[in-house]
């Protein structure tokens, strides 16, 4: 049986609807958040006290979009994943991971600079590129702009450009 650990608002809800939408059988545990604060005794199963944790015999799996990927794969065939032989495979990784290795970041900051912090800190300074870049990227999917250019890092040379730019300005490369 597959047992899901999970928090209230929390990513472990992406890997629960997934096991929802599939009709898997599992048992929820569900924990107060953050874990590794109030549930102390979750750190001997998850060390990171991170959310989401999914057990299934011997898999130990913690991210939510990879938990997802592994029932779709493992427990399907289902409309919910794109098969390794369609067209479209590529695109549904990308768009699968896309929600953790490149939205969360911009998301945090969104958050933490429109609700989490004091009245005299919020404001959109914080969050304003990430954000650009996202809307880019969404128009250049629609094909109304070509592809977002890479970033140049910290005062280096971009690798993938060749172009020199200012320390700590993090600017589009000009290829």
């Amino acid at each position: 049986m597959i047992t899901l650990y999970h928090c209230h608002a929390a990513r472990s809800f992406r890997p629960l609807w997934m096991l929802e939408e599939m009709g898997l059988p599992y048992e929820l545990k569900m924990l107060p958040f953050p874990p590794r604060v109030f549930a102390k005794d979750y750190l001997a199963l998850n060390p990171l006290g991170t959310i989401p944790l999914m057990i299934d015999g011997e898999t130990r799996m913690t991210e939510s979009s990879g938990i997802c990927h592994y029932l779709g794969t493992r427990y399907g065939p289902t409309p919910l994943i794109v098969g390794l032989d369609e067209p479209a495979y590529g695109a549904f990784l990308n768009w699968m991971y896309f929600s953790d290795a490149t939205l969360t970041f911009p998301q945090t900051l969104v958050l933490r600079y429109s609700q989490l912090e004091p009245e005299e800190r919020r404001g959109d300074d914080g969050f304003r590129p990430p954000l650009r870049r996202l809307r880019r990227r969404e128009r250049h999917r629609h094909g109304t702009e070509r592809a977002p250019a890479p970033m140049c890092d910290d005062g280096g040379q971009d690798e993938s450009c060749g172009e020199r730019r200012e320390p700590r300005r993090h600017t589009p490369c000009s290829r």
